[in-house]
């Protein structure tokens, strides 16, 4: 297993492209807080290492779509994952609205890196490309693929702690919504904690996407009417 590709770094960790077993992997290690205790820092770094590993497989037991665990390095607090085949809903929208496909091979889902905007695209296989959609349709149907695993997910008692659409992967056939990074997640059932997941995604819906009233018309009707304990949900996030 080697380290090689870094694709980001937030707040707590970094996030490598790596193989295993000549198998594409995502490492996301957790560094250490020089102002922090040693011992201190150990045992924050393997809690929150813990409490993401739990809610990954949470959300694997329940069967919402989120990367497969392949091993955990607790001496380096290393979760090594699967490497998700796709692309970021985010980029997606941006292409389709202004009227760009993305070749999945030209966009590494977890870089931090734009899309190729010259790619040419005519001598690309067509399985290689996101499928042929107006803006319309793609809204609906991942409007409705958003709205069920969230309404699962938030079911399930989930809270993602960063529901953006960059931490929404797609495949090819735009069939598989998966769920990456819950670093920030909790578990929880407060209707409040909740709806202030509800309250980044469509905040960050709104600054990324032009048409985002369109989209979330399409999205609340299905979480209300899948998500348990909806209605409260909803009430506590039109209070703000």
């Amino acid at each position: 297993m080697t380290k090689d590709i870094l694709l980001g770094q937030g707040a707590e960790a970094r996030v490598y492209k790596s193989t295993l077993f000549n198998k594409p992997v995502v490492n996301k290690v957790r560094f250490n807080k020089k102002y922090r205790h040693p011992k201190l820092d150990s045992k924050i770094l393997s809690t929150q290492m813990n409490h993401e590993l739990r809610l990954l497989l949470k959300c694997i037991q329940n069967g919402i779509s989120v990367p497969a665990i392949y091993h955990v390095d607790k001496s380096t607090f290393t979760i090594t994952m699967e490497f998700i085949e796709g692309a970021k809903v985010r980029d997606i929208l941006d292409s389709h609205s202004s009227n760009k496909k993305i070749p999945l091979e030209e966009h590494d889902l977890n870089s931090t890196k734009p899309i190729n905007k010259n790619f040419d695209q005519k001598n690309q296989d067509p399985e290689q490309q996101l499928q042929p959609k107006n803006l319309e349709d793609l809204e609906t149907t991942l409007a409705a693929l958003i709205a069920l695993n969230l309404a699962k997910m938030h079911g399930l008692g989930i809270v993602h702690g960063d529901l953006t659409t960059s931490n929404m992967l797609i495949n090819n056939d735009l069939t598989v919504l998966t769920l990456i990074d819950f670093g920030l997640g909790s578990i929880s059932k407060n209707p409040e904690q909740i709806a202030v997941d509800l309250y980044v995604f469509e905040r960050a819906l709104k600054s990324s996407y032009s048409h985002s009233e369109s989209f979330l018309s399409k999205f609340f009707p299905i979480y209300t009417e899948h998500c348990f304990n909806s209605k409260l949900i909803m009430s506590k996030l039109s209070e703000g």
